[in-house]
């Protein structure tokens, strides 16, 4: 949808429009890790990665003279990413025999990105015709869209059986990342963010048989207020008392699978 050439609706009234000129981006990774496995059931690890993007694929905001705002996407020029990570599950019978039905799993990430932005990109205007223009983004170096500085998501698992074939996994997950760009400034504004959201989901898996599972998901319990904030380090200064840009909350979703294995 990125690069397909139109203009739709959003369901919250905003217009996103796509860019045909993209070039799809080329990722390079590396990573390495350690990892132990205490029993069966639990491990530890620990791992260094790096990734090199070239034209990597970023949100922005446009001007359109119809319907104002428009979002669309762009080429950067290349990105680097590196950082480190600790993930563990440990069962909780370590802890007392009480708990031997539950077990604890955590990933955190810590991660510095860099962008570099071209001085030239290509335009296309409504008769096709392609000319070269110089980038308006505001930054020529900054973060990568998206990209969190850290993150960390983590899960309280409980085991049970309701009968000799009748297993159920009951978790409850949450995660939350850090402050992170939403769309790239351009022409002088500077970068629009996303605020750090937690989220809380209850999810409860139950395979009933050999042949059949159900699964029941409670997503977003917490119910947060997501919100994106301009920035204020453009050339283009934003003169309100408050740089919240749009507040909204997504509600509570509820799910029932029922899934059959042949």
């Amino acid at each position: 949808m990125e690069a397909f050439p139109i203009s739709y609706i959003n369901a919250d009234n905003t217009s996103t429009q796509g860019n045909s000129l993209l070039k799809n981006s080329d990722n390079y990774n590396v990573d390495l890790k350690y990892e132990i496995f205490p029993t069966s059931k639990e491990m530890l690890a620990f791992g260094v990665f790096g990734k090199y993007i070239d034209n990597p694929i970023e949100r922005t905001f446009i001007a359109n003279a119809t319907s104002g705002t428009v979002t669309t996407f762009l080429n950067s020029d290349n990105a680097t990413l590196y950082g480190a990570e600790v993930e563990f599950l440990l069962g909780l019978n370590r802890i007392s025999d009480k708990l031997e039905h539950f077990s604890f799993g955590l990933n955190a990430s810590l991660m510095s990105t860099k962008v570099n932005v071209a001085k030239t990109y290509e335009s296309q205007d409504e008769d096709g015709v392609v000319t070269i223009k110089n980038s308006i983004e505001t930054h020529q170096t900054r973060s990568l869209q998206g990209a969190s500085d850290w993150l960390v998501n983590s899960d309280l698992k409980y085991e049970f059986n309701l009968g000799k074939d009748w297993t159920n996994t009951m978790s409850l997950v949450y995660g939350v990342f850090g402050k992170r760009i939403y769309a790239v400034g351009t022409n002088g504004q500077d970068n629009t963010y996303e605020l750090p959201v937690s989220q809380l989901d209850f999810v409860w898996g139950s395979k009933i048989s050999d042949h059949f599972d159900v699964k029941f998901t409670a997503d977003n319990l917490l119910n947060p207020a997501r919100q994106l904030e301009f920035g204020n380090n453009g050339t283009v200064k934003v003169d309100e008392p408050s740089l919240l840009a749009n507040s909204y909350k997504k509600g509570v979703g509820f799910s029932v699978k029922v899934g059959y294995t042949f």
